[in-house]
């Protein structure tokens, strides 16, 4: 969402950055082999970025009278999602059975275009993206004439489908892999709308952090207690999300937000850093293809080069997160050098 970079205020791009860049070196991550998925209980990025979205949206586009160009982003998004997973798609299986399988290759193509079996990328959250702004002007519509029916739907729907039968049952609907979609987009639409709900009262200085503080802190508190006393250790799903998430979420996201916004303010706005990281935000389309492109890159270079051919085997789980924070920096590097061909060339990607 580049064209809304010097609109902005800094702050809600480094947020969105930030959570891009954690998004991503969990990625690099989790692709190397580890023993145990340590930051689940503190992953709440994705969550964190498509409320932050919906935040922009509401304080940008809210009252414009043409949003159709929302639309067109939404198309483009879904496109780059179909042409990153195919080429994705196509290494891999060249990886795994080499280039002899070729109607192997033809055959995932379709699967993967008519969504009838999971693509193996993880980036799925740009199809969700992707189908929120194609559908983002008759949200819009909804919202400024029918508020409370559209709150009300979408918390509705959020809550419900909380419940594991109800999911089991829609995700058993059909065979085919879109029933996962559909899930996923009715409950990740509640984080897009309340960002739009906070978005639009700051447009309008109605956006009183301060007066709900103390609420804040006692509902994560609350959270907090039930999970360390009743749900835990827990799966903390988010596709579909759990209970156990959400709890996670109501004390974690409050904490994340508090130790991002204090320091910036006072430390990091304007800064080299901020700057540095910045970029990721305003180039959040291409950072999302370049980071699955790096990561299987990661994958291969890994399984096909390191480990037969040298015998490299990755000590410790901290060894491969340092490697993850490297690789996440050399994305940065990369949407930098994207960034000066792109103000050199035009609007490229």
């Amino acid at each position: 969402m580049s064209k809304l970079a010097n609109r902005r205020e800094p702050l809600f791009d480094f947020l969105r950055s930030i959570c891009m860049l954690f998004l991503f070196m969990h990625h690099f991550y989790l692709t190397l082999p580890i023993s145990k998925d340590y930051v689940a209980y503190l992953n709440p990025f994705a969550e964190l970025f498509v409320g932050i979205s919906g935040f922009m949206v509401g304080y940008v586009y809210l009252y414009k009278k043409n949003n159709l160009h929302l639309l067109k982003r939404g198309i483009k998004i879904l496109l780059t999602y179909y042409v990153t997973a195919i080429i994705v798609e196509t290494l891999l299986l060249v990886y795994f059975y080499g280039n002899s399988n070729i109607p192997s290759i033809y055959n995932r193509i379709i699967e993967i275009i008519f969504i009838l079996k999971p693509a193996e990328n993880w980036i799925n959250i740009l199809i969700f993206y992707a189908w929120i702004f194609i559908l983002l002007p008759l949200i819009l519509f909804a919202y400024k004439y029918y508020k409370k029916i559209v709150i009300f739907i979408s918390g509705t729907l959020f809550i419900l489908l909380l419940n594991k039968d109800l999911q089991n049952y829609i995700l058993n609907l059909s065979d085919y892999t879109y029933m996962d979609y559909i899930l996923m987009l009715f409950q990740w639409q509640a984080f897009f709308i309340f960002g739009l709900i906070l978005g639009e009262k700051y447009k309008n200085n109605s956006l009183e952090i301060k007066k709900y503080w103390k609420s804040i802190v006692l509902i994560a508190g609350i959270a907090l207690f039930i999970q360390v006393m009743w749900m835990h250790p827990a799966v903390l799903n988010k596709n579909p999300f759990t209970i156990e998430k959400i709890l996670n979420l109501l004390y974690i996201v409050p904490l994340y937000l508090l130790l991002i916004v204090a320091p910036y303010n006072k430390l990091i706005r304007d800064s080299k850093f901020d700057q540095l990281i910045r970029v990721l935000g305003r180039n959040s389309l291409f950072a999302f293809a370049a980071s699955e492109f790096i990561r299987i890159c990661i994958f291969i270079g890994y399984h096909k080069v390191l480990y037969p051919k040298f015998n490299i085997t990755l000590s410790s789980d901290s060894t491969i997160l340092i490697i993850s924070i490297i690789f996440s920096f050399i994305l940065i590097y990369i949407i930098l050098l994207y960034e000066k061909i792109k103000q050199n060339s035009g609007n490229i990607f």
